[in-house]
């Protein structure tokens, strides 16, 4: 009965220790494995990565984590752009000529957006930018001042940084596809609240990528002024840009931001 025992003993004690040590391997998977993972994607450009939260169903109670495409990286930073259009606002809410240093558009970005997307924590983790607003952004045949630089946290692409990035060049009119890269879908929140989407079948994006309605694309700001001073550039559902009176109501607001890849968020 003795040896009996003993072996029974020791039998618990070996699969005790087997539990203990897959215990710890799964930790370690967690707290190691899983972020060195996430910190590796947010410095592959291409990468899809999520940061931050925002409503993206039709009756906005959600807080679905928000999906970014990394467009750059430059040392210790990445610059983000969300892969939807997150929401539906006016570059201004006035019809007036405006930049981006004035624009609602910039306000709303910096403040309530800002607020509402991240944490705290996230917030010490995204960069205060020099955004350029020098012509050399800007669309070169329009030749409309871009007005004051700025620093921003948040902010929109220009229609440089849109082609440089996405490959986006001005439109053409139909038929002419432009860059598919620069195509973007409306969340169903952007939807509700009154984000225009294409009745085209667009091709879409070859990165995994797809629109929950049928791939329709829809048209997002860029902060670049437009063809006159009472307007501001935007990608079309094409992936080409234009130009949009500044109080125009159904364009979708894709977000860029440099994010500080040395900061305890992740």
């Amino acid at each position: 009965m003795t040896g009996s025992g003993t072996h029974g003993k020791g039998r618990r004690a070996g699969l005790w220790i087997a539990a203990v040590t897959v215990a710890v391997l799964a930790l370690a998977v967690v707290f190691l494995v899983l972020p060195a993972v996430r910190r590796q994607a947010f410095r592959t450009v291409g990468s899809v990565v999520t940061f931050g939260s925002y409503p993206q169903q039709a009756q906005g109670t959600d807080r679905t984590p928000i999906q970014w495409q990394v467009l750059d990286v430059q040392g210790d930073r990445a610059l983000l752009l969300s892969c939807r259009g997150l929401d539906t606002r006016q570059y201004h809410t006035e019809k007036t000529e405006t930049t981006w240093a004035a624009c609602s558009l910039r306000a709303w970005l910096n403040g309530e957006f800002l607020n509402r997307a991240f944490s705290g924590r996230e917030q010490a983790g995204i960069l205060m930018t020099d955004v350029d607003n020098g012509p050399a952004q800007g669309y070169g045949e329009w030749k409309t001042e871009g007005g004051d630089n700025t620093r921003d946290r948040v902010f929109l692409l220009s229609c440089a940084e849109a082609e440089q990035y996405l490959g986006a060049q001005y439109y053409r009119g139909p038929g002419n596809t432009n860059s598919e890269k620069a195509q973007a879908a409306p969340t169903a929140f952007a939807l509700q609240n009154g984000a225009w989407r294409s009745s085209w079948q667009l091709t879409w994006r070859s990165d995994g990528l797809r629109t929950d309605d049928e791939r329709r694309a829809g048209w997002w700001w860029l902060r670049s002024p437009g063809s006159d001073p009472g307007s501001a550039a935007y990608i079309f559902a094409t992936g080409g840009f234009d130009s949009y009176e500044v109080n125009e109501t159904s364009g979708m607001v894709r977000p860029a931001i440099w994010l500080d890849l040395k900061a305890d968020i992740f």
